[in-house]
């Protein structure tokens, strides 16, 4: 994927869709995913901040319980 979709909002099936940034692990902690109700995957970090104002998945909508 080239910079030009980074920038312009574009991600893969391997990116988290609120950050765009890679969903493979990382030894940090800060970097643990979390698969919501509806199969979609993001950063823990991430989907635990978009949860503060929303309750439905970033990508499909549906309503999900935020992760614990």
């Amino acid at each position: 994927m080239s910079s030009l979709q980074k920038q312009q909002g574009c991600h893969t099936d391997d990116d988290c869709a609120i950050c765009y940034q890679s969903l493979e692990f990382e030894e940090e902690e800060d970097d643990s995913t979390v698969k919501l109700q509806c199969a979609h995957v993001f950063h823990q970090r991430c989907i635990s901040q978009w949860f503060k104002l929303h309750l439905s998945c970033p990508l499909s909508r549906s309503l999900c319980l935020p992760p614990s």
